[in-house]
């Protein structure tokens, strides 16, 4: 394949990958937009039926206590409409963010094509980045592997323990993994003493 061919090729993804990711926007934003349409229908046919509610407050004894019901009614409603807009604003705000990666993620991919179009070379060279990445990342997760704590043994009979029970045996057996790393710190210590011990000069014999 050529330079110019594979140029071509990569071009012709790039305007894929922005076609596609303008479409799922559009859906996106047609699917918000009906959303926000449906809290917006829900609030004025709540308001109209507290509206009614109130006005039926001043035919009745207790006006005030009415009132007072009415208005705490009220501010419930709102209160779970504004829950539910701002659960809406915050998806929004993810996705534009989201959208935002991936396109300076498809300009930064389209630019590294075309320079791998014009030097063969730096096809072996990101390749040989991307292995090293990889192998980075699984020394990051061995070594995670290797300082997370090793979870407590679970015998048989802790499965009929009622959770009180299983938190006294955990207890127990974290107890007795301090004690067992505790004496094989003192023994190291002691370990430690005799040995700078054995380094001192012997004393001079007297004759």
């Amino acid at each position: 394949m050529s330079h110019r061919t594979l140029g071509s090729a990569c071009g012709l993804v790039y305007l894929s990958i922005v076609a596609c990711a303008a479409a799922c926007a559009q859906e996106r934003g047609d699917y918000e937009q009906e959303e926000r349409n449906a809290i917006g229908a829900q609030r004025k046919e709540q308001a109209a039926i507290l509206d009614l509610a109130e006005r039926a407050c001043y035919e009745r004894f207790a006006t005030s206590s009415c009132l007072i019901d009415v208005a705490r009614q009220r501010r419930a409603m709102l209160a779970k409409l504004q829950r539910q807009e701002a659960a809406l604003d915050m998806a929004d705000r993810q996705l534009r963010a989201q959208e935002q990666r991936k396109s300076l993620q498809t300009r930064q991919d389209d630019a590294a094509a075309r320079e791998q179009a014009l030097d063969p070379q730096a096809i072996e060279s990101t390749q040989q980045e991307k292995l090293d990445r990889q192998a980075e990342k699984v020394r990051e997760h061995a070594a995670q592997a290797d300082t997370a704590p090793a979870p407590a043994p679970k015998s048989h009979a802790d499965q009929g323990l009622t959770p009180e029970q299983r938190a006294a045996n955990q207890a127990a057996f974290d107890r007795k993994q301090a004690e067992a790393a505790r004496r094989l710190s003192e023994r190291q210590r002691r370990a430690g003493q005799a040995s700078d011990q054995s380094l001192l000069p012997a004393p001079a014999v007297s004759r």
